[in-house]
């Protein structure tokens, strides 16, 4: 049952704020994307969260409480947020309306800190509604800090034991109110995993604010780790608008079982790729597909080729990654050319067609005599097709030891096959395929191979809404990763910083 409380003079109603929330997220949603080109990072799983959760985040703007509602799906059973706000804007003409609107709850200052979040205690625990936070207690205009948090969040959640979502939001510069006419300020909103337990020892509500700091700082520090890169300059199949229209048209089409069961028995790539799935020849057949055109089409199997082809995002997707990562790989290749032996590690043989093409391009046979590539593919195939592709590419005195073993098994048992540290190490394509707790530890015996500097090349696929199609040409089980997800798989490795490409 739904009812009104009233702590000092402010009426608190669950049912109005939610129905400000839901009335007003159509409107704000594509008015802050139209302005700020607004994107957000988060995992599928935050829109199916329930209330009661404590919202933490830093503070950029006088509009982060809308562009963190914007970021959760209009279903979302986290509604309404009930924000904490300074008495004053309570007493604030046009702000006094907003806040009361969405029943904010206002926070008093210079009193105790029991006294001061009595009301969001009271709500976590009895009410079961999802109380904001911004526990930086101001606006840090700065575009690259985050400040100190209060003890506020750490006492909610040591009072409460209620779950919370630690999110960053960051500018592209210093926000201002003109940004709102000029359009020339961007925003990025991280949405992390829930934290259901912190372990902190006594009343040390300091321990628990830091803690959940760290969270968002590493949340923050995304944006850091990206490196743009010009679509221009690699040349990356983009759909146009009216291919994004048919897709989405289609898309049930493409991920039915008639349309899997037609490409693999009318077209030989889909023969090859439901053949050979997750392989580096089903691979190289995507990479190699006849690219048509709407009127080149004169049979029914051409139309086949050209939906695969041209329709299904994944395709593009693949020669976009092989694209992107021969630009990492040159750059690292570039960077070492001057030490006197270059030893390369491929993974799961997924990108050494990019490695080899990085080879041909740079062109210097004084490089390619001191490189030797070590590939780890248990797939037997793998000496015909790279033997092909170094024919087709001119590299036929590239030195190329072929271990048809299991990747794990090799970084288990290196000294078993005589390898010891390598410059650079490209697994593209292989951590699709494995649990997150086995990931982690294949890049910390990863980095055990690694020499000082050496470069890491790694990919996951995100996820997409052509998954479906995946499964019904027998594609083996793909475990689907955004930025967030591996933020916190590298957290539990080795490594320090990996760059992402955007």
């Amino acid at each position: 049952m739904i009812r009104k409380i009233r702590f000092n003079e402010y009426k608190f109603n669950i049912k109005k704020a939610y129905f400000v929330y839901i009335s007003t997220w159509f409107l704000i949603k594509p008015l802050l994307f139209f302005i700020f080109y607004t994107k957000y990072y988060k995992d599928k799983k935050v829109d199916e969260l329930k209330s009661p959760f404590i919202i933490v985040s830093n503070h950029k703007s006088f509009i982060d409480p809308w562009l963190i509602g914007s970021g959760l799906s209009f279903k979302s059973k986290l509604f309404p947020i009930i924000w904490l706000a300074a008495e004053k804007f309570f007493k604030m003409p046009i702000i006094s309306l907003i806040v009361k609107a969405y029943s904010s709850l206002p926070v008093k200052k210079n009193i105790e800190i029991e006294k001061e979040l009595e009301e969001a205690v009271h709500y976590l625990k009895e009410e079961k509604v999802s109380i904001g936070i911004f526990p930086e207690g101001k606006i840090i205009f700065d575009p690259e800090k985050i400040e100190i948090f209060k003890r506020g969040v750490g006492f909610l959640y040591k009072e409460t034991k209620v779950p919370i979502l630690p999110i960053a939001i960051r500018f592209s510069k210093k926000f201002e109110w003109l940004d709102l006419i000029t359009r020339r300020n961007k925003v990025s909103v991280y949405f992390g995993r829930p934290i259901y337990d912190i372990n902190f020892h006594g009343e040390d509500l300091t321990e628990i604010s830091n803690y959940i700091r760290e969270e968002i700082k590493d949340l923050f520090d995304i944006y850091d780790y990206y490196v743009k890169v010009d679509d221009k300059e690699l040349n990356l199949e983009k759909p146009s608008l009216l291919l994004k229209f048919l897709h989405s048209c289609l898309i049930f089409i493409l991920n039915s079982k008639i349309f899997s069961f037609l490409v693999k028995k009318l077209t030989q790539e889909g023969k090859i790729v439901s053949q050979n799935p997750g392989s580096a020849l089903s691979m190289e057949a995507v990479y190699a597909l006849d690219k048509k055109n709407i009127f080149s089409i004169k049979s029914f199997n051409d139309f086949a080729v050209f939906i695969f082809d041209r329709v299904l995002f994944q395709t593009k997707a693949l020669r976009n990654r092989l694209k992107i990562v021969k630009k990492l790989l040159k750059e690292s290749l570039l960077e070492i050319q001057s030490k006197d032996e270059i030893k390369i590690l491929s993974l799961g043989g997924g990108s050494l067609r990019s490695i080899l093409s990085v080879i041909a391009e740079i062109n210097n046979p004084k490089l390619v005599s001191k490189i030797e590539i070590v590939s780890i593919d248990n797939d037997a195939r793998s000496g015909e097709l790279v033997e092909k592709v170094k024919e087709e590419l001119g590299l036929e005195n590239v030195r190329i030891k072929i271990l048809n073993i299991d990747s794990l098994d090799f970084l288990k048992n290196i000294e078993k096959y005589g390898e010891q540290k390598f410059d650079i190490v490209e697994v593209i394509g292989l951590i699709d395929y494995l649990k997150e707790d086995i990931v982690i530890n294949k890049l910390n015996l990863i980095y055990n191979i690694m020499k000082d500097r050496g470069f890491l090349v790694f990919s996951n696929i995100a996820p997409n809404n052509e998954s479906k199609f995946l499964e019904n040409i027998n594609w083996p089980t793909l475990y689907y990763r955004n930025v967030i997800d591996l933020i916190y798989i590298l957290k539990n490795t080795k490594f320090l910083r990996i760059p992402f490409l955007s």
